[in-house]
């Protein structure tokens, strides 16, 4: 009998699932130590599949795959984290924009295992805290910044002068903050001096130490509108999942609205 050799992955992330066929799931993947790739669970959508309870999208999970000549098979899943606070309203939209920016800024089979803590960790927290477009925001600076593209925040990115209080714009063309002097694109828009500093203790603090930051709802939509534009010249437009709050980052009520 021909020997089957298994790949057992320790640390994986659920990105999507799919249905494939009658009864199977496509499930989409980013492990630790392989990427993106995706994978079938058969019989995946029944009842009583041993798998269906630990591929549940936005979870931690080990797996073990059957290798084939098309897609890999998943044999068994194991769930380290199912993390159930993330399958509706805010939280459900924050997550879906972490993983949405996996599954554009990754290329398959090319593991980052620094991105993936960073995804695994900003996942966590957007799961137990309530700020969790705080959370969102340091992972899009951070994740930016491991592919290069970190936007320029303490002097002009085209002309590197120092920025002027007085006058500051921000152009996602640009890379960044850019001064009164130099070109602006059609995407560049004035921000304030305090939306700059917000946006600069986010680039520098640890993961998790957003929520130290005091802003007011103009700078929070500021943040908001200044991450969408530079993430779609970076990796192109970041939704929200289907049926998610489109306003997220810009709450008036309930937790999130707390200073």
């Amino acid at each position: 009998m021909r020997r089957v050799d298994l790949q057992r992955l320790d640390a994986t992330l659920v990105l999507g699932l799919r249905d494939l066929g009658e009864a199977d799931r496509l499930v989409f993947l980013y492990a630790r130590d392989r990427g993106r790739f995706s994978a079938v669970a058969r019989s995946g959508r029944r009842p009583v599949s041993r798998l269906a309870g630990h591929l549940q999208l936005f979870a931690k999970v080990a797996v073990e795959l059957v290798p084939t000549r098309s897609l890999d098979i998943i044999t068994s899943a194991r769930s380290l984290a199912d993390r159930p606070r993330l399958a509706a309203g805010r939280r459900f939209a924050a997550a879906s924009r972490v993983i949405e920016f996996l599954r554009r800024a990754t290329a398959e089979e090319d593991p980052d295992p620094g991105l993936f803590d960073l995804a695994d960790a900003t996942l966590e927290l957007i799961d137990r805290r309530e700020r969790v477009y705080r959370q969102l925001w340091q992972f899009e600076l951070a994740a930016l910044d491991r592919l290069g593209l970190a936007p320029v925040l303490f002097d002009c990115a085209l002309c590197n002068r120092a920025l002027n209080a007085r006058d500051l714009w921000f152009d996602p063309q640009a890379g960044g903050a850019i001064c009164e002097h130099c070109p602006r694109s059609p995407l560049a828009a004035r921000i304030s001096e305090r939306t700059l500093k917000a946006l600069r203790f986010l680039q520098e603090a640890r993961l998790g130490e957003a929520d130290k930051l005091g802003i007011d709802p103009a700078i929070r939509e500021q943040i908001t509108l200044l991450l969408d534009r530079i993430l779609q010249v970076a990796v192109g437009s970041i939704r929200p999942g289907p049926g998610a709050d489109n306003s997220l980052g810009r709450p008036a009520t309930g937790p999130d609205s707390q200073q």
